[in-house]
Formats: C-alpha cells, structure tokens, sequence
C-alpha cells in the first residue's frame, strides 16, 4: 500500500470520479489529469504535477 502525497486532493478526486461513474460519464485519463490539476490548485499545491506517473500510481 502506498502513502499519498496529496491525500486531500486524491480523496477528492475519488468522491468526484465516483460522482461521473454515478452518472454513467466516461472518464478517460487526459481528463482525470485535468481535474487533478484543478484540484491542485484550488488545494494550493504549487508543486503538484499532474502526470502519466502520478496517475497511474492514483490507480493502483
């Protein structure tokens, strides 16, 4: 198991995929980044990069 860095942004990103799923909207990644990012800055994480790496561990 591994340790979030950003474990109010991933908690949000969580409630809001799940959110889209509820409402049978397809997700694919460019998205979920976008939104990740979008969650970064409201968040105020200046240094949170929204990446392919990032993402796939978010997966796991």
């Amino acid at each position: 198991m591994r340790l979030a860095k950003y474990p109010d942004l991933e908690k949000a990103l969580l409630l809001w995929i799940k959110e889209m799923h509820a409402q049978d909207i397809p997700l694919s990644g460019p998205v979920i980044l976008a939104k990740a990012a979008d969650f970064a800055l409201w968040l105020g994480y200046d240094d949170f990069a929204a990446s392919d790496g990032w993402l796939h561990r978010f997966r796991e």
